[in-house]
């Protein structure tokens, strides 16, 4: 059982399109879009970090540290509740070079918590510290991969080569941004204090049982109704437990795993928190049945996702039909068939007089029972038991599933040689659109071999995209075309939820997971 309850910053969101192009100022003060004047201001909140490894953002290996020293350091950009990228220090960007190149314009106003001014040299410091794969950045994998190089065009331009075609490349520049010289690479943690251009800066840092950090008033990227926080160093996940209950601190992530280990009463509430934790089925399209896109479509219809996150998930996870979250901006909704006959209709698939769904194939006329084997590893209860509701879903269709359970060495190794018909699959998907290594012709992640033309084409055009109205467009008929083929069959991204202390804190509203600085800001004292 996965008992880790930290908080997790990770670069990798789902599949979401940034929201700006050109330059666009947001004012500092209470003068700024979403600012609620009813919102209590003041006060500070209690919130948790482990026993630091470092405090360099860029080093450290712990996720609940990389949360707390998102307070204190701004990333280019973020991703809000809708999985949309919205600029930090940045003001937008535009995209040239066939989507290889993307200019990130920043902000003129900003300055880091020792008054000096920041600029592109800044940034320019950061990507190139991350880049080198000396310093075993957290975010060297995934930067390394996309860029190439980066380099300054002024003070407050930044022009990013990348190693290939990605015009959603801007939902991965999440990391946080370092005064260049800081000595922050050099000095790994003795010395280092952390200086950044956030809502938050350093107040005192114990090195043993704390750190408190107080508003930054200097800071124009927006505005935090609360003055402080206290962040307390536990020694381990577990400890998150007994600190919250023990009313240490005010709140603590947590999933469905875990739910139960902490006090419930009329003080404590639950709120929700969007993760890109993404399970699937997946299909091998080279199976008989399988290469037909209605049987598919069917196979998606009948596929219980509804009642495998509402029964057997406590609604910790959020169904789809679409690799894409419902809650992203540009989510396509569609109306859902009305009933199985209506989705039956043209795929040669029919109900016999014994319940049995058969499907005949019109070019031979050779009729075939739907019958499958869905692959689990056994080690994992979570997708057994989304295996087990799956294949009862699909029996009370009158499609048959064997499961077949198996070590995970055995279920890796099946699914790389393609020997599966189904199998139920996990990952977190990255957040720039790039379905491409999961649908396109020679993916990396294709392991059911789909192949379609117009689909690859649609990758193509994505990636490739100018700006955003045409990466949009592109997207809606991406969306239509998967609904049409049914590749594989999503099931449902997993969510987490914030438990906090309902009579302390206020104005909770859904999050990303990741972006618990996006928390922090909007949460406000109730007095």
């Amino acid at each position: 059982m996965n008992r880790k309850i930290a908080f997790v910053l990770t670069t990798v969101l789902i599949f979401c399109l940034c929201g700006c192009k050109g330059k666009k100022e947001v004012n500092a003060g209470t003068n700024f879009p979403g600012f609620d004047s009813s919102i209590e201001t003041g006060g500070t909140i209690s919130a948790y970090m482990l026993r630091p490894d470092t405090l360099n953002p860029l080093l450290t290996k712990i996720d609940t540290n990389r949360m707390a020293l998102s307070l204190i350091f701004d990333p280019l950009f973020c991703i809000d509740k809708t999985f949309t990228a919205s600029p930090r220090l940045a003001t937008g960007y535009d995209i040239s070079g066939g989507g290889q190149t993307v200019t990130v314009y920043l902000r003129n106003d900003v300055t880091w918590h020792d008054g000096s001014p920041f600029s592109a040299d800044d940034v320019i410091y950061t990507v190139d510290n991350i880049l080198n794969e000396k310093n075993g950045s957290y975010y060297y994998p995934a930067m390394h991969e996309l860029i190439n190089s980066v380099r300054s065009s002024g003070k407050f331009t930044v022009i990013f080569n990348l190693n290939y075609a990605d015009s959603g490349a801007v939902n991965l520049f999440t990391f946080p941004i370092l005064k260049k010289h800081s000595g922050i690479m050099s000095d790994y943690f003795s010395t280092y204090s952390p200086l950044g251009t956030g809502a938050f800066k350093l107040n005192e840092y114990s090195g043993e049982t704390a750190m408190t950090l107080v508003k930054n008033p200097g800071w124009k990227c927006g505005y935090a109704y609360i003055d402080g926080v206290n962040i307390n160093i536990l020694p381990d996940t577990d400890t998150v437990y007994s600190a919250f209950n023990s009313g240490l601190i005010d709140f603590a992530k947590i999933n469905w795993e875990n739910a139960g280990k902490f006090s419930i009463n009329k003080n404590i509430t639950y709120n929700t928190l969007y993760t890109t934790n993404y399970t699937f089925v997946g299909l091998n399209t080279q199976n008989e049945l399988l290469k037909n896109s209605g049987v598919r479509r069917i196979l998606s219809y009948i596929s219980g996702r509804k009642e495998i996150v509402g029964t057997l998930l406590n609604d910790y996870a959020c169904a789809t039909d679409l690799p894409i979250h419902p809650k992203y901006a540009h989510f396509l909704a569609s109306t859902p068939a009305s009933d199985l006959e209506s989705v039956m209709a043209g795929t040669g698939c029919s109900l016999n007089d014994k319940g049995t769904m058969i499907f005949c194939d019109g070019s031979t006329g050779k009729s075939s029972p739907l019958s499958f084997t869905l692959l689990v590893n056994e080690e994992n209860s979570k997708r057994c038991s989304v295996a087990e509701y799956f294949s009862q879903a699909a029996a009370d269709s009158g499609i048959t599933i064997h499961l077949k359970k198996v070590s995970y060495e055995n279920y890796i190794s099946l699914i790389g040689n393609g020997e599966f018909d189904m199998y139920i699959g996990q990952t977190i998907l990255s957040g720039d659109n790039n379905l491409t290594p999961f649908i396109g012709t020679n993916g990396y992640s294709n392991y059911g071999k789909y192949s379609n033309s117009e689909s690859d084409s649609l990758l193509n055009e994505l990636l490739t995209s100018k700006d955003e109205p045409s990466r949009n467009e592109v997207l809606t008929k991406l969306q239509k075309k998967f609904r049409e083929d049914m590749p594989y069959i999503p099931l449902y991204f997993e969510n987490e939820m914030m438990v906090y202390n309902s009579k302390k804190l206020g104005n909770i509203t859904p999050q990303m997971a990741n972006n618990f600085f996006e928390f922090i800001k909007s949460c406000c004292v109730n007095k």
